[in-house]
């Protein structure tokens, strides 16, 4: 039997509420219900099997206008039901809610996600909607010319494209349609996006060890703008180097590297919710960088998937495309592992990561940085509830044996140690647990606020 994942769910017996199970199938890529099957992967049978059998189909016929697979199962005398649910090209609601299978959980769209949801379910996205009014003369001649420059020296832009007129370079872009300007260009090209996008901004903050706000900066104009003035201000003017020499040669090294502060940044203005209202968040210490992001991810996408080999689903893609031909970012969803990467081969210590439904914080350690061992994390705001069995299996483990290694964890799941350090390390991110004193003479604190309920949606 196949473990619960994005398309499979079991559940001991049938209940009314499981249409909303069904529901976030649909309005994802499609899944398997299993009726008789328990929280542990074991078939523990109906009784009700040939009633459900018509009872089912009719029940999600009128509620969700869907037509589903039924089928009849048997296990060593114990019958049991597969429910095959098709992906829905147009939105499924239940009652008045769209739900999403997100994962292994059925998540209830609200707000900039079920809006970003909806268009999307049209064929369109929020980025490549026109704007009426503004024309290629309006934009500012300056963010063509970095723009330009930076295409150049990536190599992603042809040459004969390059040297083409602003309005031919916005054509091949993707950004006019219907002779209109999208968002995405106004947002990547006007000198003040703010008139439509309010918040279309960064914001840069240095804090002392208190937590006081010492001096900080805005950044305006064009995404292309910012984009081009924002490292370099974090750098010259947020960043102290310690200079060594060798030999002859001086050489500065930052507490952050570039690379990795590059991307978190450029990842943050590509798939920043230009609806939220307020800026990119940026605020440096001593001892950790973090940038807040006002983001809807793509909206059946979990956080285990930035770990996984697989393609890049931006919320913005017409920014992505015009990020990517100046060599501003990547175009093969390869954000966090290169960020994770490149702080290990700088010696920073691993990025973490708090996400919720309506935003993202990247917070980055310096070089040499020991961490707080005996200070749990700060809470996450509305977090993404735990409620995969194995993940809670390993965290009653913990509770039982708070000290346990990793060894001692895959003995007891029966699964590899890389497979329990994948896990455990999606746990760290998701506020679940955290780790107080030494490697070898710490122990493992749980954060019940991340732990879903019983029952949770």
């Amino acid at each position: 039997m196949s473990p619960e994942n994005e398309s499979i769910e079991w559940k001991e017996s049938w209940h009314e509420q499981y249409l909303k199970w069904i529901c976030g199938f649909a309005n994802a890529h499609g899944g398997i219900l299993y009726i008789g099957i328990n929280d542990n992967g074991q078939i523990v049978g109906i009784s009700n099997a040939h009633k459900l059998m018509e009872d089912i189909p009719n029940m999600v016929r009128d509620s969700l206008h869907l037509i589903v697979d039924i089928k009849l199962k048997e296990e060593a005398g114990k019958e049991y039901l597969e429910i095959h649910v098709p992906a829905s090209y147009a939105p499924v609601w239940y009652r008045d809610a769209i739900y999403m299978r997100s994962g292994s959980t059925n998540q209830r769209l609200h707000d900039a996600a079920l809006m970003h949801f909806l268009i999307n379910k049209t064929g369109e996205k929020w980025d490549s909607l026109s704007i009426s009014g503004v024309t290629p003369q309006d934009l500012d001649p300056e963010s063509f010319r970095i723009f330009r420059q930076a295409a150049k020296r990536s190599k992603r832009l042809p040459i004969d494209e390059a040297e083409r007129s602003n309005e031919e370079l916005l054509q091949y872009l993707g950004l006019i349609r219907n002779n209109d300007l999208t968002r995405a260009a106004v947002l990547l090209f006007h000198q003040n996006p703010e008139q439509w996008f309010m918040g279309a901004w960064i914001k840069i903050g240095y804090f002392d060890d208190k937590e006081e706000l010492l001096y900080q900066d805005e950044l305006h104009g064009s995404l292309i703008s910012q984009a081009e003035r924002v490292m370099e201000l974090i750098y010259t003017k947020y960043l102290k180097a310690t200079v060594s020499y060798e030999n002859d040669h001086r050489i500065e090294t930052y507490p952050f590297s570039r690379a990795v502060v590059r991307e978190s940044v450029f990842n943050a203005l590509i798939h920043k919710d230009y609806t939220a209202g307020y800026p990119i968040q940026i605020s440096i210490s001593d001892t950790k960088l973090q940038v807040f992001n006002p983001a809807v991810l793509s909206y059946d996408w979990v956080s285990a998937e930035a770990w996984q080999k697989g393609g890049s689903r931006p919320l913005n893609p017409a920014l992505a495309n015009t990020f990517f031909r100046a060599g501003f970012a990547e175009a093969w969803g390869q954000g966090i592992r290169k960020i994770c990467r490149n702080s290990l081969a700088y010696g920073m210590p691993m990025p973490e990561y708090s996400i919720d439904s309506s935003s993202v914080l990247v917070k980055l350690h310096p070089i040499g940085y020991k961490g707080e061992h005996n200070i749990p994390p700060s809470p996450i705001i509305n977090p993404p509830y735990i409620n995969d069995t194995r993940k809670l299996n390993i965290i009653e483990f913990l509770r039982k044996k708070p000290t346990a290694v990793y060894a001692d964890i895959a003995q007891a799941m029966l699964i590899s140690e890389r497979t329990v350090g994948n896990i455990m390390r999606e746990l760290i991110q998701a506020g679940a647990i955290y780790r107080t004193g030494t490697r070898k003479k710490g122990e493992w604190k749980i954060q019940d606020s991340a732990i879903a309920p019983k029952n949770q949606d």
